[in-house]
């Protein structure tokens, strides 16, 4: 469990399933770039003018699933004209 920038929980859940989620869109849409917490940030110089992203956040609650709790979600959004679709 080391901690992301912000001082959250990354674990190898949060790394698994972004991987799992970013081959499978980049398989199925190869041409949709990806927006992803887990991801390198993507400058805004190179993505202020993509009409269509996705957007996601692999495992939000990550504290949450560590407990077991199931107070997390699976998020993935597709975006087209920065408003999600």
């Amino acid at each position: 469990k080391d901690p992301k920038a912000d001082g959250s929980p990354l674990t190898e859940a949060d790394l698994a399933a972004n991987k799992i989620i970013c081959e499978g869109l980049k398989k199925l849409y190869p041409t949709i770039p990806i927006i992803s917490e887990e991801n390198k940030a993507v400058p805004y110089e190179e993505r202020k003018d993509w009409e269509c992203f996705w957007c996601i956040d692999p495992l939000d609650g990550t504290k949450e699933f560590i407990n077991r709790n199931g107070e997390f979600t699976v998020n993935i959004g597709l975006c087209e004209k920065n408003k999600p679709v």
